[in-house]
């Protein structure tokens, strides 16, 4: 039952706790029930959900059920999600995300009483306008970093997760640093490194999310291994970027490792991606088809010795 004393949650009442920790229990257990529903359905039809439709397609969102009740209750009747936000069409949204000041979903106000942020509560928001998958996809590569946090933190609050990588997979290699929680301690670190904590940790502050499935989680720890080692290489390919792969007819010999951990032999097939973020090479790989070539990260790609050097 709800607690008797307070209207909001209050982290301080015995009462509060109890009715949080039984509608988390009770959100487990549902979303447990799906992942085993979902498993035996995989075992009839081959597999999930993994690749979006066109780009006018609605995206599905079936962890939405699962969105912590308490917190949901708190964002619905706060005055900024019912005068303003409830009012909002995407491209608002997108705007009022710019005004943010952290990305934490809990905000502490003058009395010292938790509110939800204006960045959570309009997560949520997004997460009930049913975007199309081009929607999703202009978040997740906008230029704004505070933009792009809030559709990474769609994807793994609302899609399907075995989307996951396919969704945010990109952003992992990205190696601009920003402080995306300044009321708790304010420690930098990339952004690659928060898509990473996004698909490995149990909580997002101090907010649950959807629970991934063991085989599912298990080839995320295998391909996630890898990635410290990607962002050096990322990181020292960049500073020597036009020595090592020039723009040449020819192309550059290299070799051009999988998310996998699989390396393979290929040729650049052109400059890289202008800036400093998320750059990428165009590469043939050896023996893939006659004229297709496939960007792949500096971070995973590397000049191999010439013979005799």
């Amino acid at each position: 039952p709800r607690c008797h004393l307070h209207r909001k949650m209050n982290k301080a009442c015995k009462y509060c706790k109890a009715h949080a920790t039984f509608q988390e229990a009770r959100s487990k257990e549902l979303e447990d029930r799906r992942s085993a529903a979902l498993e035996r359905l995989k075992g009839c039809s081959g597999g999930g959900p993994r690749t979006g439709g066109s780009s006018d397609d609605k995206v599905p969102l079936p962890n939405l059920q699962f969105f912590p009740q308490v917190l949901r209750d708190r964002i619905v009747a706060s005055n900024f999600y019912g005068n303003l936000l409830v009012n909002q069409d995407f491209a608002e949204c997108r705007e009022s995300l710019l005004s943010c000041e952290s990305l934490e979903p809990e905000v502490r106000g003058l009395n010292l009483d938790t509110a939800p942020s204006q960045f959570i509560s309009i997560v949520y928001r997004l997460l009930n306008m049913k975007l199309t998958e081009g929607q999703l996809r202009s978040l997740l590569s906008n230029k704004q970093r505070l933009v792009r946090c809030a559709g990474f933190v769609f994807v793994r609050l609302g899609v399907h997760q075995d989307r996951y990588w396919e969704l945010l997979g990109d952003a992992l290699l990205d190696v601009e640093e920003f402080v995306p929680f300044p009321g708790k301690g304010g420690d930098k670190m990339s952004e690659g490194h928060f898509v990473e904590q996004l698909l490995t940790k149990e909580k997002y502050c101090d907010l649950s999310l959807p629970r991934i499935a063991v085989a599912q989680r298990k080839m995320l720890s295998e391909r996630l291994v890898l990635y410290d080692q990607f962002r050096k290489r990322y990181a020292a390919n960049l500073e020597v970027l036009e020595d090592r792969f020039p723009d040449s007819e020819s192309g550059v010999p290299v070799e051009v490792c999988s998310e996998d951990g699989e390396w393979a032999p290929g040729r650049t097939a052109g400059a890289p991606s202008s800036g400093r973020r998320r750059v990428t090479v165009p590469v043939k790989l050896a023996g893939g088809e006659a004229g297709e070539a496939r960007s792949v990260s500096l971070g995973m790609v590397i000049c191999p010795p010439s013979r005799g050097s």
